[in-house]
């Protein structure tokens, strides 16, 4: 499956609102013929030429997503037209040929599931970038591909974690860390604490008959494991049980604890004072994200999921990088990291010095409160 797209401001897609396209904040002037670096001069192209790498052959279950995902991204498409920018669209499917050496494209965004997006990079030409969207599993990939992972990685995760506790730590807290003791994770996050100078324990099963009653402050958990069984468990007791033996209480984790979310009741969230770091998380509370919502509604007549705003927003940062500064789009990510807040994603980019690629460092906190109240904040300023 192959097909191509040019894009610009008569696309018959339903604009969005000024509103709308506001929410994605990005630095250089949009129309900018040239964008000055200490070290070149990067000449924005006519139209952006962007490959979509999608695997929409695969499973019907999965296919959805990515379909969700395609449509969002051709929104983002039609609003960097709004804004005057042209691009020549190739939607290509994952078992597809990469670009030759006489097809080049300015920006290539491959959400191909990991193993076949391993073999995409293998075939990339020497100094050829990839947007990495999706793709969770393969986190040590920016250490030796010149990728940007939107999603970050589970180390930036749990530091932030980290971060978070420290904010809020008090000093009659006690911290107790949920998980095996010797999973890779769980040292790290470890570590992690004492550079923030938390003390904290690791009661292992014993935390269900641990006596909290004698703590002065709050008693804080954090959830480090990727057993369903033991996070819903674990999730269920922070909800309910504790209450007798301590009521001050807060739960810390990573947004893979929803991935679970079946197991434990649908208050359970609240009702354990959650803190929720996240890379993806939708403000329904945003006049833009309304917006999204009603454009999507005229559009597709559905409605939109994680993977509809998620396309969206990738496509949008990213042709706003290729149209100032070409396929040299990392060079405008290079200088502060390029900061942006998406409909579901932040941006903020970061090169290791021992890593090829970059990484998104960006991420939401989510707070869940027992009168089902979420509050988002971000680790961007505004």
């Amino acid at each position: 499956m192959k097909a191509r797209f040019l894009i610009c401001a008569a696309l018959l897609l339903p604009a969005l609102s000024h509103e709308a396209c506001a929410q994605l904040k990005l630095f250089p002037s949009n129309g900018r013929q040239e964008v000055l670096d200490t070290n070149a001069v990067f000449t924005a192209p006519a139209a952006v030429r962007v490959q979509l790498r999608l695997p929409l052959d695969g499973p019907d279950e999965r296919k959805a997503g990515y379909m969700n995902f395609y449509e969002g991204f051709l929104m983002g498409v039609r609003q960097a037209a709004v804004e005057g920018i042209k691009v020549e669209l190739d939607v290509a499917g994952a078992s597809e040929d990469m670009p030759g050496e006489s097809d080049p494209y300015h920006l290539v965004v491959d959400a191909s599931p990991a193993s076949q997006l391993i073999q995409d990079l293998q075939n990339r030409r020497e100094g050829e970038w990839t947007v990495v969207p999706l793709e969770q599993d393969i986190e040590n990939v920016a250490d030796s591909s010149l990728v940007a992972l939107v999603p970050g990685t589970w180390q930036d995760r749990l530091s932030e974690l980290a971060r978070w506790i420290r904010e809020e730590w008090q000093f009659w807290d006690k911290l107790f860390i949920l998980g095996p003791g010797n999973d890779g994770k769980c040292e790290f996050l470890k570590t992690e604490l004492k550079k923030e100078g938390i003390p904290f324990e690791t009661p292992g099963a014993s935390y269900l008959s641990h006596d909290y009653s004698t703590i002065k402050g709050t008693a804080r958990f954090v959830l480090v494991s990727e057993d369903p069984g033991f996070i819903a468990s674990a999730v269920n007791f922070l909800s309910g049980p504790i209450r007798k033996k301590k009521a001050e209480t807060a739960l810390y984790c990573t947004s893979r604890v929803r991935s679970y979310a079946k197991r434990f009741e649908e208050d359970a969230l609240g009702n354990a004072n959650t803190r929720m770091v996240s890379s993806y998380y939708v403000d329904y509370s945003s006049a833009a994200v309304d917006e999204f919502i009603l454009s999507f509604r005229r559009y597709y007549g559905a409605e939109p999921n994680q993977f509809a705003f998620h396309g969206y927003d990738t496509a949008l940062y990213f042709i706003r990088l290729a149209a100032a500064y070409g396929e040299k789009w990392p060079c405008g990510i290079e200088k502060d990291g390029a900061p942006a807040h998406g409909l579901l994603t932040d941006f903020r980019f970061l090169r290791e010095e021992s890593c090829k690629g970059l990484v998104n460092t960006a991420f939401r906190r989510i707070s869940f409160d027992p009168d089902l109240n979420e509050t988002m904040s971000s680790t961007l300023p505004e």
